[in-house]
């Protein structure tokens, strides 16, 4: 929540509830203690923010791999007809706070992720 009130611009963003984080983002149940995420509600839009609380240190290692292999999925998903959305992809990164692991696209992304990292 703190990434999307940072002032970064999002599009229409829907929350992502607990059975589709194995499907959106391939992270097992037994991966997290907690998540939250939150996605643009039309897939022709590269946004979203997750965050990840890993359950142990090789769950980290696999939920940083899986947000990873999001990134890469989205991006041959739009890079042909949605570049502005394949840029954006392009500039994020998976990033890494202590026991949590986290993921945010947006427009601004830098804005939204200095707001996540006053959270930790």
């Amino acid at each position: 929540s703190a990434a999307l009130e940072s002032g970064a611009k999002f599009e229409e963003m829907e929350s992502v509830e607990g059975e589709y984080i194995k499907f959106n983002y391939d992270i097992e149940e037994s991966w997290y203690e907690e998540f939250a995420a939150k996605a643009a509600g039309n897939p022709a839009f590269a946004d979203e923010v997750i965050v990840v609380k890993a359950a142990d240190s090789d769950s980290l290692k696999n939920i940083q791999n899986a947000l990873n292999g999001r990134i890469e999925e989205r991006k041959k998903v739009l890079q042909s007809y949605a570049p502005v959305e394949y840029d954006k992809l392009s500039e994020s990164k998976v990033k890494t706070e202590g026991d949590y692991v986290y993921l945010v696209v947006g427009s601004d992304t830098k804005k939204a992720e200095k707001a996540l990292e006053k959270l930790f």
